[in-house]
């Protein structure tokens, strides 16, 4: 590792620190206040993640949307995802009081938390995802969430003490598979983002999604299938006052034994959140970064590359 990286690196789990030191201690309001100013800063002033959120909404709306709706859903989903970053270290002190008092979990979540039956349970980048699992965790339902490894060792270790504190395990994306499936035949439920890009050699397949073909992860429905269990899509988005709302598509089996099959159909769940909600989710992120053969690169924003 170059000089340059391990300052870079001191500093993160320095100001990481700093965060977990001051940020519980704010009053809610206070951290709902910052989230607002915050991200309207963002918004202007990160001009490169501004302009991949903009080329994700003209992939996805095109001109049927006008720049000014477009700009409205760029700053919304700019102060959603600085609350929900905020919230990493606000709700990582009095973990379960705080998640009791400011996150309603609704009626169709009833589903995975009064059932002893496996449940693969997708999400996206949309509202609050980290604090979806913490939620369902202090309800006594054993909930084991997938996570992909920070970077810095550090703020992994930071992030996933935080990520246990309501009771949720936390299981390691590398090797996952093999110990997903104990934990569904357990009786687990087990959640998974699922809308990052996870190319072919990782074991992803190209599937049409939001209008154009990504990478997309096929572990859901290879867990669904071979466990076997049911799948749903969990999501919890803002409220008023800085509160959160928990919410689940009702359970499904799978239609098709096809991997491939279960993965659009689990996608086409996925988009109907998204779409229904479209503020909340993180247009920052290069979805569309990867071309599959034979595919125009003029259909992709101005990131993708073969």
């Amino acid at each position: 590792m170059t000089f340059w990286k391990r300052t870079r690196r001191v500093g993160e789990s320095f100001l990481l620190l700093l965060g977990f030191a001051i940020i519980p201690l704010l009053p809610r309001r206070v951290i709902v206040f910052f989230a607002d100013r915050i991200g309207a800063a963002a918004y202007h002033l990160c001009r490169g993640l501004r302009k991949i959120a903009f080329a994700n909404l003209d992939v996805v709306y095109g001109p049927s949307m006008d720049a000014a709706k477009k700009e409205q859903i760029a700053r919304e989903s700019f102060r959603t995802f600085t609350l929900v970053a905020l919230d990493l270290f606000w709700f990582s002190v009095f973990s379960k009081r705080r998640i009791r008092e400011y996150v309603e979990l609704d009626e169709s979540l009833s589903a995975v938390l009064h059932s002893q039956d496996p449940i693969v349970a997708m999400t996206a980048h949309i509202g609050n995802w980290e604090i979806l699992g913490q939620s369902m965790a202090i309800t006594g339902r054993r909930m084991v969430s997938v996570a992909t490894p920070l970077k810095n060792a550090f703020a992994d270790g930071m992030v996933n003490r935080m990520r246990r504190a309501a009771g949720q395990v936390i299981q390691p994306r590398e090797g996952a598979l093999k110990q997903l499936l104990r934990e569904l035949r357990n009786g687990a439920c087990v959640a998974l983002v699922t809308d990052q890009n996870t190319p072919p050699h990782e074991g992803g397949l190209f599937i049409d999604f939001l209008g154009l073909p990504v990478p997309v992860t096929k572990a859901p429905a290879f867990l669904a299938l071979r466990a076997p269990a049911s799948a749903l899509v969990g999501y919890c988005l803002p409220a008023e006052g800085g509160h959160y709302k928990g919410y689940a598509t009702p359970p499904f089996r799978l239609e098709s034994d096809s991997i491939e099959d279960g993965t659009r159909e689990i996608s086409a769940e996925l988009e109907d959140i998204i779409l229904g909600h479209p503020g909340n989710w993180l247009w920052m992120y290069k979805r569309w970064k990867y071309i599959p053969a034979g595919m125009s690169q003029d259909a992709y924003p101005f990131y993708a590359r073969k």
